[in-house]
């Protein structure tokens, strides 16, 4: 009889109910997604970056594995999917805020953004953190000490290149 019962219920009720994911204005939620303990500073992020280019699918924030001292866990960090972008454009969008600390990208589409201090990005699971704010070209002083370097050793062309 129970299952009579539940089974006619899951029948009856309309699709949006017992969907999987669901969806309120500009952000989806995957079922597994707890968003409770974001900070209001983290909301305010994905606020402005839902309004720039659409729709976001919440895929991790508090819940999860994450690393050991993750801003996940303090409601720092979130891992979403742009559903009407590319992953690319957010990271872009994610760049141009000042109050975004840690940018990453994942094979799978999902996009990392923390409020952290430090600013890192990273992208397909590097362990390496490659550092975006500061200037990607080289300095002076290290430019002629390369230069000082392969002349003393002529087979080091190598190291200007870096």
């Amino acid at each position: 009889m129970v299952r009579y019962v539940l089974l006619l219920s899951l029948i009856l009720l309309p699709g949006s109910a017992v969907a999987r994911d669901y969806c309120e204005g500009s952000f989806c939620y995957q079922k597994k997604a707890r968003v409770s303990c974001l900070r209001p500073e983290m909301w305010n992020v994905l606020h402005k970056v839902a309004a720039r280019i659409g729709r976001l699918e919440i895929t991790s924030a508090c819940d999860g594995k994450h690393a050991r001292h993750s801003f996940h866990y303090v409601g720092k960090a979130v891992d979403f999917r742009p559903m009407q972008t590319s992953a690319r454009t957010a990271v872009a969008v994610l760049r141009t805020m000042p109050e975004v600390g840690g940018i990453g990208t994942y094979t799978t589409g999902f996009v990392h953004a923390d409020i952290g201090e430090r600013k890192a990005a990273w992208h397909h699971h590097r362990k390496a953190r490659i550092r975006y704010a500061r200037a990607r070209s080289v300095p002076a002083a290290r430019v002629s000490r390369m230069r000082v370097v392969a002349r003393a050793n002529p087979g080091t062309t190598a190291s200007l290149a870096r």
